[in-house]
């Protein structure tokens, strides 16, 4: 939207070309799938003149194209739109890496992890210039652990890191996690508490149709720093929107705030002297 001489070209396998363009146009219209549908709420005029500003530079290949799809393919379909449209740069999207089509005469997974991380670097290596992102799986994480929250959860860890000039995680909130927010926020919960708070502040985002996740920038090329930031991740309207820290802070505090009261042993023994 920011970048008019930006060609985007979306690939995502498991999924309709309708289906992905539908989400876009929720998402600019700030609006569930409901609302849209049966209300016929949103901001629909805006999120119109915006998929049509962006239709011809934006392109996307869908589960209708699964299993013709190569790394060649791709490459010749970008430098006939750059030549017709007569624009240098494409940002590439990639939805994701386990269900890129392979030769069916791969023999193990090794195999084909192999040959998918080499088309993905062939495609990029064809766009130097150019910002390819590809998508990946998570390992199930040991219990107790966040999805995603280290770089050997992602699978096929030990090719990617070193074909990527970069790998930005998406990290589901932990239950510590939760427990953290309140401490960084000066908010102290009562051991005897930390059950009923983690439950308030699930239902508090449950009531927002949001949950919070955090993006993890956690190998960076030279020239860029490590990072993590705090988004809200609304999953009826399929909006991220990055977290306000002073906004967190109050959500927090109206949590905190319904708590009861745990006195100490210590001081329940002294109010009884009393």
């Amino acid at each position: 939207e920011n970048n008019p001489d930006l060609i985007v070209l979306f690939i995502s396998l498991e999924m309709p070309v309708k289906i992905i363009y539908e989400r876009m146009f929720r998402y600019k219209a700030n609006t569930s799938w409901d609302d849209l549908h049966i209300n016929n709420t949103g901001d629909i005029q805006q999120a119109a003149e915006f998929m049509r500003s962006i239709q011809p530079r934006l392109h996307i290949y869908g589960k209708e194209s699964c299993m013709n799809l190569t790394a060649d393919i791709v490459i010749d379909s970008i430098n006939c739109i750059k030549k017709q449209l007569g624009l240098t740069r494409v940002f590439v999207c990639i939805d994701y890496l386990q269900v890129w089509p392979s030769p069916e005469e791969m023999n193990s997974d090794l195999e084909t992890d192999k040959w998918t991380i080499a088309q993905m670097q062939k495609i990029s290596w064809a766009f130097p210039t150019d910002a390819v992102l590809v998508i990946t799986e998570a390992r199930k994480p040991s219990k107790g652990s966040a999805w995603g929250a280290e770089v050997s959860d992602i699978a096929g860890s030990g090719r990617i890191v070193y074909a990527v000039d970069g790998i930005l995680q998406l990290v589901h909130f932990t239950d510590q996690n939760m427990l953290d927010l309140a401490d960084l926020h000066s908010f102290s919960v009562n051991k005897s508490n930390e059950r009923r708070y983690l439950r308030l502040f699930k239902e508090e985002f449950k009531y927002r149709e949001s949950v919070l996740i955090y993006f993890s920038g956690t190998k960076c090329r030279d020239g860029m720093d490590k990072f993590e930031v705090i988004y809200e991740y609304h999953y009826k309207k399929n909006r991220f929107v990055p977290a306000v820290w002073k906004a967190l802070g109050e959500t927090i505090q109206h949590i905190v705030s319904k708590l009861p009261v745990i006195e100490s042993k210590e001081k329940k023994e002294k109010s009884a002297k009393d």
